[in-house]
């Protein structure tokens, strides 16, 4: 039985994976060929580790095993305690099978494994030479001596790897390994003839898919490195640094799904992001998405100190369109008292008043807006709101003025005055105001209906029928929260 061993690094500014194949463990076969051929005690993975522990206890019971054979026992508990994480359980199991089968070599070259876990890596070189010594044809211990190697003389590593590749051209892992100190050479060529034997060995492995991804991305050639992440996510749905190196890797071709990848693998893995990832790019993911994505997304920006008052104005937005207008009046609360002067904060809390119909506090908000920034057509259209959610007409009117004045490009503010108009009974200033709205966004059905309306009541029945048939084709679209009253 074999595992090989598997890590993971990065290399200084380039967005390059590492991965290392699993440690290869070795479990001993001698005692369990004179067993029943479903006898549990063989150290593999594919068995319950507690199974295999309690059975080689049992095996070991019988005082008629000789020293190598209970050596061999000894060892596979062994791999069954690593395997469960019991590392100090381990070593004893392998302490004493060294002590009863000297000349074992996988009793060393498993006890290595353990060594170097505990970050013990002087007895750890010392053990996987000693496995080497005494079976040269030991391609485990050439392959985790390399591993051992790879984190500081990768010229040491690739000879061993090499060497585990020439004893067992068909395991896939060595190729892995090797491809990863290749490509940490920059020998880029080299590197992918490895991974991609690797998969050709073992299409089920999601390693040297994400190792060669990590490749081809700091070689530029992006859309098979989107690939291979892919690839390595769908085999490994838990490999968030694939997920969230994807999502880098589609933001340099504008792909919109970006920020969706690196938002879930953070989700998934908070510390996933490269060093990189630096928090002005947060904060405009934070900025861009929508729905839980986007609140997810303020959350990394925010953190427990909230006092980034552009994510909380954001996410309190994204709450409020989620209708959950207690939570976007705490983050807007937060913003105020972190920054008194915030317009935005008080805008965005009087429209959060203003569905709660509370609009003797949504007036002072917006008027207190609108007096630390009366530059932004907003704050007039957010107040313009509460008086015609109020009934005072005139006043909403005036704001709505107002703020097509600051901003004529707003496509909310006319399609508010058209209401107003529309209630005030003055049907051609309400027709003209949709005129307005749809032709700066032609594609609002819902402009296209309201105008349909308007021509009604004036008597035209052709334009009415005409408008109604281009809202339908449109399809009705739901008024934005910010954007419009009924």
């Amino acid at each position: 039985m074999s595992k090989w061993r598997c890590g993971f690094g990065l290399i200084a500014l380039v967005p390059l994976l590492f991965v290392l194949a699993p440690d290869m463990a070795s479990a001993q076969g001698s005692v369990q060929d004179r067993a029943a051929p479903n006898w549990p005690c063989l150290g593999r993975s594919n068995l319950p580790w507690d199974e295999q522990i309690t059975r080689c206890s049992e095996a070991m019971d019988s005082p008629k095993l000789t020293d190598k054979e209970r050596a061999g026992f000894l060892v596979n508990r062994g791999v069954a305690h690593k395997g469960k994480g019991e590392l100090d359980l381990a070593l004893a199991d392998y302490n004493e099978a060294a002590r009863l089968d000297p000349g074992g070599a996988s009793v060393f070259n498993n006890r290595g494994l353990i060594y170097q876990a505990k970050g013990d890596p002087d007895r750890a070189l010392a053990d996987f030479n000693e496995a080497i010594r005494l079976d040269p044809h030991d391609a485990a211990a050439f392959n985790n001596r390399g591993s051992f190697y790879q984190k500081t003389d990768f010229d040491r590593a690739i000879t061993d790897y090499s060497e585990a590749i020439r004893l067992a051209p068909d395991h896939a892992f060595a190729f892995t390994n090797r491809c990863r100190a290749y490509a940490t050479k920059r020998d880029f060529a080299h590197a992918l003839a490895d991974c991609d034997q690797s998969i050709k060995l073992d299409p089920n492995d999601w390693r040297p898919f994400e190792l060669r991804a990590g490749i081809e991305d700091a070689q530029g050639n992006t859309f098979r490195a989107i690939d291979d992440y892919s690839q390595a996510f769908r085999l490994n749905p838990q490999d968030v640094r694939a997920l969230y190196w994807r999502g880098r890797a589609k933001a340099k071709l504008d792909d919109k799904s970006a920020d969706a990848d690196i938002v879930a693998a953070k989700k998934i893995d908070p510390n996933v992001a490269h060093p990189t990832m630096t928090l002005a790019e947060l904060q405009k993911i934070c900025q861009r998405l929508d729905g839980d994505s986007g609140i997810t997304a303020c959350n990394f920006v925010l953190g427990d100190t909230l006092d980034d008052n552009s994510a909380l104005n954001r996410r309190g937005s994204l709450y409020r369109a989620a209708d959950k207008p207690d939570f976007a009046l705490a983050d807007f609360n937060h913003a105020i008292a972190h920054d008194p002067k915030d317009a935005a904060a008080y805008t965005n809390r009087c429209l959060v008043y203003w569905d709660k119909k509370d609009f003797i506090r949504a007036l002072s908000d917006c008027n207190t807006a609108i007096l630390i920034d009366p530059s932004d057509a907003g704050r007039f259209n957010a107040r313009g709101l509460v008086y015609q959610a109020n009934g005072d007409l005139d006043r909403a009117l005036t704001d709505y003025n107002k703020a097509i004045e600051l901003n004529p490009k707003d496509v909310a503010d006319y399609f508010n005055r058209a209401t107003i108009y529309k209630q005030k009974g003055d049907l051609d200033r309400a027709l003209n105001n949709y005129n307005d709205v749809i032709a700066l966004n032609p594609n609002d059905s819902d402009a296209y209906r309201r105008r349909g309306a308007i021509y009604q009541d004036k008597g035209d029945t052709k334009n009415a029928t005409a408008d109604y048939d281009t809202a339908d084709r449109l399809g009705l679209l739901s008024l934005s929260k910010t954007g419009s009253v009924q």
